[in-house]
């Protein structure tokens, strides 16, 4: 019988050295939110939502493999694999290459495929047999040959490494809700990796809600607040609202054991809801993203962004931000005022990223120019 191996790219990380350097980290909280935060930041690698999704709708046996060292991949390699899937990001390209020269070295008729967003950089179909460059469980499936209309099971997945000072935080479930997203803003590689569609992974709020209850089995009640929390990973989950409103029909009704979710959203997404609504269908926590104050945007036309955030905090919801720093209009002075400005939603927590080029993005066409 044929056998599956699905990994993530190979240890150590956040080190100088020939596959990376010391700002690639396999962290989520930290790299993004709190690193400032000195000892009080929240650490802690996440798992791998997508393989493990991936390995949840295949007949064939499929291991899944995270974060081993080099050593690990190779002991992992002798149990004989038909196929090994790597994801890795465009930042991990040389450790994707890495681990596709060694398992032709240790298992050279084993089939290698790499996919994920790091599949956008030209080079990734020179380093393997296969390039998965899309949705994963399809791709699959077609390749192993498998029916490609069996309806999609959810896996359980849970977040349960994060540490803040060496103490757990606790356990949460983690929901893959769909992929993509139609906003097509320059910068953002998860939006046109997909041609700036959106593909629902869960189509509707019965769907989100079912993955919650089934997770629950393995979810203990939260200590302190007595509530299952979830993490929902889509692009602009507030978008739909139909399906927002048909969770929320489910989520209401758990007045004894409630659940509590964190989601991602856009600024008029977020709009079409009164945050009292929001707060009684559980929402805990929204990630928005406010770019820049000198950059339109759609999403944010014609929105008072502080306004809107003071709100949500005033129904209990926090808040995450998302800026955009280098863009062509920045210079020296004006950056710390747009620095200045982010602070001055008082969000709960701010988030910094480079407007970078990414390959599969209009800004890395200009760019490359």
């Amino acid at each position: 019988m044929k056998k599956l191996l699905l990994t993530t790219i190979f240890k150590p990380f956040g080190v100088d050295d020939q596959y990376g350097n010391s700002t690639t980290l396999a962290e989520f909280h930290h790299t993004n939110l709190t690193g400032a935060q000195g000892i009080f930041s929240i650490r802690g690698a996440n798992p791998n939502l997508g393989l493990h999704f991936i390995a949840e709708n295949l007949q064939i046996p499929t291991v899944v493999l995270e974060n081993p060292s080099l050593d690990e991949f190779k002991q992992q390699l002798q149990d004989g694999y038909d196929y090994v899937g790597i994801n890795f990001s465009p930042t991990t390209f040389a450790k994707a290459k890495k681990m596709c020269e060694l398992t032709k070295e240790i298992s050279p008729k084993t089939k290698t495929i790499v996919g994920g967003y790091g599949t956008a950089v030209a080079e990734a179909a020179d380093i393997a047999d296969y390039a998965c460059r899309g949705e994963g469980v399809q791709f699959m499936r077609k390749l192993l040959g498998e029916p490609l209309d069996t309806p999609l099971k959810h896996p359980r997945v849970y977040n349960t490494q994060n540490e803040i000072m060496g103490m757990r935080m606790g356990k949460a479930g983690l929901i893959a809700a769909g992929l993509g997203c139609p906003r097509g803003c320059e910068f953002c590689l998860t939006s046109h990796y997909f041609d700036c569609k959106h593909l629902p992974m869960l189509k509707t709020g019965k769907e989100v809600y079912d993955v919650m209850i089934d997770q629950s089995e393995e979810l203990p009640l939260k200590r302190r607040t007595k509530t299952r929390d979830f993490l929902i990973i889509e692009e602009d989950f507030l978008l739909d609202k139909k399906r927002v409103d048909e969770l929320a029909s489910y989520t209401k009704k758990k007045i004894d054991e409630p659940i509590l979710f964190a989601c991602f959203g856009a600024a008029d997404s977020i709009m079409q809801y009164d945050p009292k609504e929001l707060a009684a269908m559980g929402l805990e926590c929204v990630w928005t993203g406010v770019e820049s104050p000198m950059k339109s945007y759609q999403k944010l036309e014609g929105i008072d962004i502080k306004k809107m955030i003071a709100s949500l905090h005033d129904h209990g919801i926090m808040t995450i931000t998302s800026m955009v720093l280098g863009y062509d209009f920045h210079t020296e002075e004006n950056i710390h005022e747009h620095i200045d400005y982010l602070f001055s939603l008082n969000s709960t927590f701010n988030q910094f990223m480079l407007y970078t080029p990414l390959p599969g993005t209009p800004l890395f066409k200009k760019a490359s120019k």
